[in-house]
């Protein structure tokens, strides 16, 4: 008789391994910056780099406001 009756085996602690792609956060539909797609068509991000956002001008505009607000 197995000791996993789902029959899963996962090495000890997985299930807070923040890399593991089950533990990974979906990243909005929206730019929070200026609200365009994140993705395009076929769900492919639009800047890969950082999914959250739909551009590198929006990042940094992101970051620059976090830094103005002292964060």
């Amino acid at each position: 008789m197995s000791r996993n009756p789902l029959g899963w085996s996962y090495p000890a602690g997985a299930e807070n391994d923040p890399n593991a792609p089950y533990n990974q956060i979906d990243p909005p539909e929206e730019c929070p910056v200026c609200g365009e797609p994140n993705a395009d068509e076929d769900g492919e991000p639009v800047y890969p780099d950082d999914p959250s956002f739909c551009s590198e001008k929006c990042l940094l505009k992101y970051c620059q406001d976090l830094e103005d607000e002292g964060i």
